[in-house]
């Protein structure tokens, strides 16, 4: 009986192991993607990222995850899997990706932070008009009546 349960035990040990080595496996491909965004000119991301000067600032993917766990309280495997459905924003757009300026948000979060914040740069045109502009919508003036209503009821 106690040799059955010890075999449990390490078949449960070696679950978990294998769960962890995927997340961080996961995370250090997240981080081999960013320093290619800021760092391969060949990369399709480039110009967003490296031509505007933005660097990644963790040395190493040990410290970009070691970051992840012991500052942005991810310390347990669920909520490490948690992120497994979040991308990384940067506080600051024009910063780098360093300690203090990342965060972990929802696909649909980072949209609407990303479109408030280009509307906001020097005064530029409204979220309507920028997500007009975007899905190539003609700002015919009946049609961005018509979406602002839906969007905007009783404005």
């Amino acid at each position: 009986m106690k040799q059955w349960f010890i075999k449990l035990e390490r078949r449960k040990s070696l679950i978990i192991r294998k769960q962890v080595a995927e997340v961080i496996y996961r995370f250090c491909a997240r981080f081999n993607n960013m320093k290619q965004r800021c760092n391969n000119p060949k990369n399709s991301a480039y110009k967003y990222y490296g031509s505007r000067g933005i660097q990644v600032k963790f040395k190493t993917s040990r410290e970009f995850i070691l970051y992840i766990v012991n500052v942005l309280g991810y310390d347990t495997l669920e909520k490490f899997k948690e992120l497994h459905d979040l991308v990384i924003h940067r506080i600051n757009n024009d910063g780098h990706y360093e300690k203090g300026n990342i965060e972990f948000l929802t696909q649909s979060e980072h949209a609407v932070k990303h479109i408030k914040d280009w509307c906001k740069l020097e005064d530029r045109v409204s979220v309507t008009e920028y997500t007009l502009r975007v899905y190539h919508i003609h700002p015919d003036q009946k049609r961005l009546k018509k979406i602002h209503q839906k969007f905007h009821p009783g404005v």
